[in-house]
């Protein structure tokens, strides 16, 4: 589904009228942290292989309702020397949903509003595909651990959703990346308890510096994915994360050798 050209040009010819269509973003769906919590690595494991399925729940995001989404991803860490802190890892994953476009900004202009009301409530599918490489440090053998990791991701996005973003930002109604795919900065920081013989509470913040929006607003720049994951001795885990796209829910499980 593609957004008629005379929609467009009206966005367009209104969008100098009131703030609420000259200051919108809307990423590509990809263009967020990808849902991948630290999982804390085994004393004397070198190696940590990650499988996860997740699922984003009907939620608000960056001036967008995402309706559902499934997905997942595969993760690998990689510690030189169990004895030393040091580790890069490295992440790909994919998932399919629905979106609509929902303005969140406040407007008192009834033509931008109008204009947006032509767009939501119009659910369009997408499919998102992430990579992440990554190199960081984890401190800590006792009950606290702690650590950050350093990064790039690369997304690429196709759909009829993305297709309707292009199309925004073409003509200006939106600012975000101009093309379906691209490539961020990518860090997090993570703290974590370990609970004994219960298994181990992350709490962690993956952070994306989305370079390719407006350069005069760079205090948007840095977008947030907040998550809460516990992790069972048995390497099961799962958790909730909350972002620019919404809310979410993984389950996984790591194998450590």
């Amino acid at each position: 589904m593609k957004l008629k050209i005379s929609s467009l040009v009206a966005l367009a010819s209104i969008s100098l009228l009131c703030g609420c269509l000259s200051s919108p973003r809307v990423l590509t769906q990809g263009g967020a942290s990808m849902v991948e919590p630290h999982i804390p690595k085994a004393n004397d494991a070198k190696q940590v292989v990650g499988v996860q399925l997740a699922g984003h729940l009907p939620s608000e995001g960056m001036n967008m309702e995402q309706n559902y989404s499934i997905g997942g991803n595969v993760s690998y860490r990689y510690h030189i020397d169990p004895s030393l802190p040091f580790f890069v890892s490295a992440a790909v994953g994919g998932f399919y949903g629905e979106a609509e476009f929902a303005c969140q900004e406040d407007c008192d202009s009834r033509l931008v509003k109008t204009a947006w009301s032509a767009l939501e409530d119009k659910s369009m599918d997408y499919f998102s595909f992430q990579q992440r490489l990554r190199a960081g440090v984890e401190f800590g053998k006792g009950v606290v651990l702690g650590g950050l990791a350093l990064g790039v991701q690369f997304n690429e996005n196709f759909g009829d959703w993305e297709d309707a973003r292009q199309n925004l930002v073409e003509v200006n109604a939106v600012r975000g990346n101009e093309d379906s795919w691209g490539v961020n900065f990518h860090w997090n920081v993570f703290l974590g308890f370990r609970l004994g013989s219960y298994g181990t509470i992350m709490l962690e913040d993956g952070m994306i510096y989305a370079f390719e929006l407006d350069a005069d607003d760079k205090i948007d720049m840095f977008l947030h994915t907040l998550y809460v994951t516990y992790v069972h001795p048995t390497g099961f885990f799962g958790g909730v994360a909350k972002g620019e796209d919404g809310l979410s829910l993984s389950v996984g499980k790591t194998f450590a050798f």
